[in-house]
Order: C-alpha cells, then structure tokens, then sequence
C-alpha cells in the first residue's frame, strides 16, 4: 500500500488540465476472462491509486 499511497500522492500534484497525459503514457493492461471478468495484469498499483482517488 505504500506504493498506492506514493502514487496517489504524485496524482494529486499533477493540474486538473494536465492529468490526462499520465494516463496517455501508462496505460493499463487488462484481460477479459471467462464469466465476464476483466483482470489487471500489470500496473496494478498504479490502477489501484485511480481507483481510490476516483
């Protein structure tokens, strides 16, 4: 979780106008797998601390 936290914490510096680079240049790999699940497989911290900060 200390990663998470990091994370978040560099997210929040970053402008309101400006937060859509960061995700142009990390995006998140995902797999679509049976019974309709999606599963990260990589990033994972990195998608974590969006979704908390969402």
């Amino acid at each position: 979780m200390r990663e998470v936290k990091e994370k978040r914490l560099c997210w929040r510096k970053y402008p309101a106008d400006k937060k859509a680079e960061p995700l142009g240049r990390h995006m998140i790999p995902v797999i679509f797998a049976p019974k309709e699940r999606y599963y990260v497989v990589d990033h994972r911290h990195l998608a974590f601390a969006f979704h908390e900060e969402a």
